[in-house]
C-alpha cells in the first residue's frame, strides 16, 4: 500500500470514529448519579407528612400515576385504613435500595410499640426533578421479640 492510501483510509477511520462518538453523545441520554440519600429522603418526606396528618403535602410527594387514582380524600382513607401500621409506628429503619434508570425500591421496617416489626417496600419513579413514590408494599410483619437476620454488633 502507498503512504497516501495508508493515510487516506487512517483518516476517514478516523473520521468515522470521532463522529460516532459525537453522535453517541448528543443521541445517548445523560445519565443523571443518583445518590441513596435522595431516595431515602423521598420516602422520609412522604412518611413525615403523612404521620403529621398533612396528607395534602404527602399527597403532592407520591407519583403522578397514583395522583390520577386517588384523591386527597381517598389517599387518606388509604393510609387510615390499609397502612395505619405506619402512622402508629414508634421507629423506622431503611434497608435495602435498588435502583433501575428512572425507577427505584426502597425497604422500610416500621417498629411498633409493643416490638412487632413490619416490612414495606416503596417503589419510586423519578418525575420532574424529584424521586416521587409510587406505590407502597406490606410485605411482612414479625411479632415483638421476633430476631431479625442482619448483622449485629
Amino acid at each position: 500500500m502507498r503512504w497516501k492510501t495508508k493515510i487516506s483510509t487512517l483518516s476517514a477511520s478516523l473520521t468515522i470514529l470521532v463522529t460516532g462518538v459525537l453522535f453517541q453523545q448528543i443521541i445517548q441520554p445523560k445519565s443523571r448519579l443518583v445518590r441513596s440519600q435522595e431516595l431515602y429522603e423521598a420516602v422520609n418526606g412522604t412518611m413525615k407528612a403523612v404521620r403529621s396528618a398533612d396528607f395534602e403535602s404527602a399527597y403532592m410527594r407520591v407519583a403522578n400515576s397514583s395522583r390520577q387514582k386517588y384523591s386527597v380524600a381517598q389517599f387518606r382513607q388509604l393510609f387510615q385504613t390499609h397502612y395505619h401500621e405506619l402512622l402508629d409506628a414508634s421507629s423506622f429503619e431503611f434497608g435495602k435500595m435498588e435502583l433501575k434508570g428512572s425507577a427505584a425500591m426502597v425497604e422500610l421496617f416500621a417498629v411498633g410499640d409493643r416490638g412487632e416489626v413490619r416490612h414495606y417496600r416503596f417503589n419510586l419513579v423519578f418525575e420532574g426533578n424529584d424521586w416521587r413514590v409510587k406505590e407502597v408494599i406490606d410485605l411482612h410483619t414479625w411479632p415483638p421479640g421476633h430476631r431479625l437476620k442482619g448483622l449485629r454488633a
